[in-house]
C-alpha cells in the first residue's frame, strides 16, 4: 500500500450542489413558505441550542475504564468534553445542532497544525482469532468507524487519523480522510486491511491531525467508534476514503466497484440526436406515473404530513440545514453498541414518507397546483430531500457501506420522479439525480454488460435504474441514456449465464444462490418486465430480440415448474408451495411487448390463457387457443425435472455437484434437509387447493419420493446457528432427460461421509405413458439409532375426505393419486392428527395427513425398493393397470437402473457410474463414459429414436473430459445427426454425441 492516499475530487459535483442550494435559498426568499412546526417535546427529540463554551489548547477529564459502559463509543452527550481528550492549536466545543447517533458533535476550529489526540483502549486481536472466539459466521474485520460534518469543501485537504500503542512513538497504523464535501460523511476503516501499518496488539489513543494545507479550518466530528468486529463484506469505500476494501481499485462486484462505475459516465455518456420517436417515448414514460385519478388535498392528509414531518426536527436557515440523524439498518452494524435506535429515522421510513408526499402530490387536481397548501407539500419535499443531501446520502459518499442498499430504498426514486418540477425549480433535482445514480451504481451501464442476469439486480434495481435514466429534462442526453441502459439491460438478460453466478439458464431456470430460486427468480423478473420491458415497448429504447427470447423461454419454462405451483423444486428457503399469481400480470405483458411489432406473441398468448384463463379477444384482440402444457421437462440447473400428465403435475427434485440442495437462514427453513433428496412432490392442476402439500402440522423428515432419516425436529434441524447443519455427503451428479418430450427419466445419487446421518442412495424415476416407476438401490448409511424410510406421499387430509383407499399393495391418497408397491416391500401407512414445527419460527404446528412409506429399517445395508405411481386413478383403473403392467425393472444396482415398456418398445436407463460392459441382456445401450440419462425406442427393424442426456454441469460442477459423450449402441446404425461422429466396431456402434449443458439431444439412428 503506498505511503499516502490522495482522494479523488469532485469538482463539479460540488458545484452543482453549490449552485443548488444556492438557487434554493433563493427560491425560498422569493417563496416564502409557512414556518415548520416546532417539534413537540413529547416526541422524545433532543432539544438543540447553541454550541456550548470554547475549550481553548489543553485536556479533558482523565479517562477511566471503569466509569464507561461502552468504552469504544466516543460521544456528545452533553456540553462536557468527552475524557481522555486532549487538544493543540485549537478549540473545542460541543455542537448541538449538528449530530448522529448522540446529542451533538465535536466542533473543532483550528489555527496552525492542530491535533486532537483521545487515549481509549482499543482491543484489536487478528481477525481469525475473533472469528474463532466469538463464532462470527463470516470472515471479520477489526474496524474503526469515524463521522465528520464539512460546511466547505477543500479539493486536496485530508485529515489524517494515527493510531498508537503504549510502546511506540511513531504510529502504528493510520488513513487519511479526505474533505472535499459538504454535509455528514462516515467511514468503517478496517484496521487489518484498509489502513497503513498493521497492528499487532492492542492499541491505546488515537491522534487526529488537521490538513497542513488549511492553516485555518473547521470541521465537526460525530460519534467515533474505536473498535468494532464488522463483516468483512460490509465496508465500503468512496472519495473521502477511497482505499476501503480498494474501492479505487475495483473495476466488478456485486455493491464494490461505486467509484469505477461513477467516474464512467464521463468518458462513456454520448447524447443522440432526437427524433419524433424519441420524443413520443418520453411523453409515454411520463403517462406511466400519471395517477387514474386525481384527489384534492385535504386539511387532515396535511396535518398529517407535517406531523409526519415534525418527527424528523428539520431546520434551515442561514447556517444552513439540520435535523434528526438518518440511517440505512446497515448502518447499525457499524453503530454504538448501546444508541437508541428510532424506526421512524431509518432511510426506509424516511423515504417512504418522502414517496407518500410524492404520491398525494402526483394525485392533485390541476386547479389546486398553485394553493398555499400545495407549496406547503412542495417546501418539505424539498427540504426533506435537501437534509438527505446533507446526512450523506449524496453522490461520492458511501456512508460506510452499500450494502444492500437497494432492499432499503425502493421509494426514494419514484419520489424523486413524481416531484421533479418542484425539485428542479429549487436547484435540487440535478444532486438529488446524482446521488440516486452514486448510490444505486446507475452507471455501471457504460461498463461491459455481465455474463448473466443477477436476479437481485433485477428485483431491486432494474426498476430505479430505468426510472433514473428517466429523471431531468427531455433531450438528447436523455435519449442517451435510456438508449445504453436497454442496450446494457438487454445483453445482460441474453447473456448465456454460464457458471454459478445465475440468471436465466437454458432450461429456463431462474439461477441464484447455486439453485433454482422462485423467491428470487419471479419477483425480479416480475419487475423487470413489468417495470422496464412494458414500458419501454414500442419506443426506440426497447428491449432486443435476444433479450426477449430469453425472457420467453424463461415464462414458457413456468408452464411446467410453476403452475398450478411450485414446491421443493424452486422453493430455496421457503416451503412449501408457492402460487403463480405474481406471474400473471408480466407473463401477459411480456406476450403483448415483441420487439420490432405492434402485435403480441402467440406462443406466450396461448401459454398466459392455459395458466391464467381469461377472454381472449379482450386480452389479445383475436382468438387464440390455450395451449395446456404436458409431457416430461427436465431443468438440469435445478438437478430435477417436471412431468405433466393428465390432470397431475409432478415436481422431482435433487441437488449434487454445483447445484445447491436448499438454503437454511436464522427464520428460515429450519428443517429443509431433505427437500432436495430425489422428491416427488405432485399437485393437481387447479389453484383451488394446494393438493395437501400444507405446512400445519407437516412431518419434515418424510418428504414425497424422497429416502431419508426419521429424525426429531431437533435432530433434523442439526444446529440453532444462523444456517443450521447437514451431515456433509459425497454429491454427485442428478438431473433429468427426456426422449420426445414423451418419455423422461431422473436419477439422484448420494455416498455418504464418516457423518453418521450420511446416506448412500441411488434412486430413479421413469416416466412412461402416465405411468410414474420409482427405483431405489443401495441403501444404506450408518445410523442405528433412526430408521431409514422412503415416503410414498404425505398429503394434509381434506374436510371430507380421509385415505380414500388401501390394499394389501397399494394406496390411494386424498387426491386421487395411487401408487403400487410390487413384492414383499415393508410399506406402512397413518391417517390421522400430526404435529409438527413452523419451518420459520418454530412454533407448534397441527394438521391431519395422510402418508405412506416403506421403511428400510435401521442401518440398512443396499437396500431397495420399487413402486410405482398412477396419476388420476382410482382402485378400478389401478387394478385393470396391475394386471397388464407392461413396464419391467431389467436393472437396478449401483451402476445403473435401466426399465423396458414392451407397448412403447422403450429402453430407458439412468447411469450413476460408466461402464464398459452391459449388464442386462440384449440391451441397446452397451457402454458409456459418464452419468447420463440415455433412452431408447424402436420404431422399426431399420430406426431407433434415441436421446442422450449428460447432466454433467461443466461450468457450475465436475464434468468429464472431453464434452462429447461416448456410447455404444448395439447394432449397426447410421445417426441422422451430422454433428455426431461413429464407427463401427465388433457388430456395434460407437458414437461421439456432443452435449452441451444439460441439454437433451434428441436423434435417431437408421440401418
Amino acid at each position: 500500500m503506498p505511503a499516502t492516499k490522495t482522494t479523488r475530487a469532485l469538482p463539479i459535483i460540488a458545484l452543482l450542489i453549490l449552485l443548488g442550494y444556492l438557487a434554493y435559498t433563493s427560491f425560498f426568499q422569493t417563496h416564502t413558505p409557512p414556518p415548520a412546526p416546532q417539534p413537540s417535546t413529547s416526541k422524545n427529540l433532543p432539544t438543540r441550542t447553541a454550541p456550548s463554551t470554547l475549550y481553548n489548547d489543553g485536556q479533558s477529564s482523565q479517562y477511566v475504564t471503569s466509569e464507561d459502559s461502552d468504552p469504544q463509543h466516543i460521544a456528545y452527550t452533553s456540553t462536557h468534553l468527552p475524557a481522555g481528550m486532549s487538544w493543540t492549536n485549537a478549540s473545542l466545543s460541543i455542537d448541538p445542532n449538528h449530530y448522529v447517533w448522540s446529542n451533538g458533535s465535536l466542533l473543532w476550529k483550528w489555527q496552525g497544525q492542530s491535533t486532537i489526540t483521545i487515549q481509549r483502549p482499543i482491543p484489536w486481536m487478528p481477525p481469525k482469532a475473533a472469528r474463532a472466539k466469538f463464532k462470527f459466521s463470516q470472515p471479520t474485520q477489526n474496524c474503526f468507524v469515524v463521522w465528520i460534518y464539512n460546511k466547505t469543501p477543500h479539493t486536496d485537504a485530508q485529515l489524517r487519523f494515527n493510531f498508537y500503542s503504549h510502546q511506540k512513538t511513531d504510529p502504528v497504523c493510520f488513513f487519511n480522510f479526505g474533505l472535499n464535501f459538504t454535509g455528514w460523511r462516515m467511514a468503517t476503516v478496517s484496521y487489518d486491511r484498509d489502513m497503513q501499518g498493521t497492528p499487532t496488539q492492542p492499541l491505546q489513543s488515537l491522534t487526529i491531525e488537521s490538513p497542513p494545507n488549511i492553516p485555518n479550518g473547521s470541521v465537526r466530528i460525530g460519534d467515533l467508534v474505536m473498535h468494532k468486529f464488522i463483516d468483512a463484506r460490509h465496508q465500503h469505500g468512496d472519495y473521502q476514503v477511497p482505499f476501503v476494501r480498494n474501492a479505487d481499485q475495483l473495476t466488478s462486484g456485486h455493491w464494490d466497484p461505486i467509484m469505477h462505475w461513477y467516474d464512467l459516465a464521463a468518458t462513456n455518456a454520448k447524447p443522440i440526436p432526437l427524433t419524433d420517436s424519441h420524443k413520443a417515448a418520453f411523453q409515454k414514460l411520463k403517462s406511466l406515473y400519471t395517477p387514474p385519478k386525481s384527489t384534492p388535498l385535504s386539511d387532515k392528509r396535511l396535518e398529517q404530513i407535517e406531523e409526519r414531518f415534525a418527527e424528523y426536527n428539520i431546520t434551515k436557515d442561514s447556517n444552513g440545514i439540520r435535523g434528526a440523524h438518518i440511517y440505512m439498518l446497515h448502518h447499525l452494524e457499524a453503530a454504538p453498541s448501546s444508541i437508541n435506535k428510532n424506526p421512524i429515522h431509518t432511510l426506509k421510513y424516511y423515504t417512504n414518507f418522502m414517496k407518500s408526499i410524492a404520491d398525494t402530490y402526483a394525485a392533485l387536481p390541476a386547479s389546486q397546483k398553485e394553493s398555499p397548501s400545495t407549496k406547503r407539500l412542495e417546501t418539505i419535499f424539498c427540504l426533506l430531500t435537501e437534509h438527505l443531501l446533507d446526512q450523506g446520502f449524496a453522490a461520492g459518499s458511501s456512508l460506510g457501506t452499500m450494502h444492500h442498499f437497494g432492499y432499503n430504498t425502493r421509494a426514494w426514486v419514484p419520489a424523486i420522479q413524481r416531484m421533479q418540477e418542484p425539485l428542479a425549480k429549487a436547484g435540487l433535482l440535478s444532486p438529488a439525480r446524482e446521488a440516486l445514480v452514486w448510490f444505486y451504481n446507475s452507471n455501471q451501464m457504460y461498463a461491459p454488460p455481465p455474463d448473466h442476469a443477477n436476479m437481485d439486480y433485477l428485483n431491486t434495481l432494474s426498476k430505479s435504474d430505468f426510472t433514473i435514466q428517466s429523471l431531468g429534462a427531455d433531450d438528447a442526453s436523455k435519449a442517451g441514456r435510456l438508449q445504453r441502459y436497454s442496450d446494457w439491460l438487454s445483453a445482460s438478460i441474453a447473456a448465456p449465464a454460464s457458471g454459478k453466478s445465475g440468471g436465466i439458464k437454458p432450461d429456463g431456470s431462474l439461477f441464484h444462490h447455486a439453485m433454482h430460486y422462485h423467491g428470487y427468480g419471479v419477483p425480479a423478473l416480475r419487475t423487470v418486465v413489468d417495470s422496464v420491458v412494458g414500458p419501454l415497448d414500442n419506443t426506440p429504447f426497447e428491449i432486443s430480440p435476444a433479450a426477449y427470447a430469453r425472457l420467453k423461454s424463461a415464462f414458457l419454462s413456468s408452464q411446467f415448474w410453476a403452475f398450478p405451483y411450485s414446491g421443493f423444486n424452486a422453493c430455496g428457503r421457503h416451503p412449501i408451495t408457492h402460487g403463480i399469481e405474481s406471474w400473471r400480470s408480466p407473463m401477459l405483458t411480456l406476450a403483448l411487448s415483441p420487439p420490432g411489432s405492434d402485435s403480441f406473441d402467440r406462443e406466450l398468448a396461448a401459454a398466459y390463457l392455459a395458466m391464467f384463463g381469461g377472454n381472449s379477444q379482450k386480452l389479445f384482440n383475436e382468438e387464440i387457443h390455450p395451449t395446456q402444457a404436458l409431457g416430461f421437462y427436465p431443468m438440469n440447473y435445478n438437478a430435477g425435472a417436471t412431468y405433466k400428465c393428465g390432470e397431475t403435475t409432478l415436481h422431482l427434485k435433487g441437488y449434487g455437484n454445483g447445484i445447491k440442495s436448499h438454503e437454511t437462514y436464522g427464520k428460515d427453513n429450519r428443517y429443509g434437509r431433505y427437500l432436495s433428496h430425489g422428491t416427488i412432490q405432485i399437485y393437481k392442476n387447479t389453484t383451488a387447493h394446494t393438493s395437501g402439500q400444507t405446512q400445519d402440522g407437516y412431518d419434515w423428515s418424510r418428504l414425497p419420493g424422497a429416502t431419508t432419516l426419521k429424525l426429531p425436529l431437533e435432530t433434523l434441524e442439526g444446529s440453532t446457528g444462523f444456517y443450521g447443519a447437514s451431515p456433509k455427503q459425497q454429491t454427485h451428479p442428478s438431473g433429468a432427460g427426456h426422449l420426445k418430450s414423451t418419455f423422461g427419466a431422473f436419477l439422484f445419487q448420494l455416498d455418504p461421509s464418516n457423518a453418521e446421518q450420511s446416506l448412500k442412495v441411488r434412486k430413479s424415476v421413469f416416466a412412461v405413458d402416465n405411468v410414474v416407476v420409482c427405483l431405489g438401490s443401495n441403501i444404506s448409511n450408518k445410523s442405528d439409532q433412526f430408521p431409514t424410510q422412503t415416503t410414498l406421499f404425505q398429503a394434509s387430509i381434506p374436510s371430507s375426505n380421509n385415505l380414500s383407499n388401501k390394499g394389501k399393495n397399494w394406496y390411494i391418497d386424498p387426491y386421487g393419486t395411487a401408487y403400487f408397491i410390487p413384492n414383499t416391500q415393508n410399506h406402512q401407512s397413518y391417517s390421522g392428527p400430526q404435529q409438527s414445527r413452523h419451518n420459520k419460527t418454530k412454533a407448534t404446528t397441527k394438521g391431519d395427513f395422510s402418508l405412506a412409506w416403506i421403511d428400510h429399517g435401521t442401518n440398512p445395508s443396499n437396500a431397495q425398493y420399487i413402486y410405482y405411481i398412477l396419476p388420476d386413478s382410482n382402485e378400478e383403473k389401478l387394478r385393470e393397470w396391475a394386471t397388464t403392467n407392461p413396464i419391467t425393472v431389467v436393472q437396478q444396482d449401483d451402476v445403473a437402473h435401466t426399465i423396458r415398456c414392451k407397448k412403447n418398445k422403450l429402453e430407458a436407463t439412468t447411469v450413476f457410474r460408466p461402464f464398459s460392459q452391459p449388464s442386462v441382456a440384449n440391451a441397446y445401450l452397451q457402454s458409456i463414459d459418464r452419468t447420463a440419462i440415455v433412452l431408447t425406442q424402436k420404431i422399426s427393424s431399420n430406426k431407433l429414436d434415441i436421446s442422450i442426456t449428460d447432466i454433467n454441469l461443466p461450468d457450475i460442477g465436475t464434468a468429464p473430459s472431453p464434452p462429447e459423450t461416448s456410447i455404444c449402441i448395439r447394432g449397426h446404425w447410421t445417426p441422422n445427426n451430422s454433428s455426431i461422429t461413429h464407427e463401427h466396431r465388433n457388430g456395434n456402434t460407437h458414437l461421439n454425441v456432443p452435449t452441451h449443458r444439460g441439454q437433451s439431444l434428441n436423434f435417431s439412428l437408421q440401418k
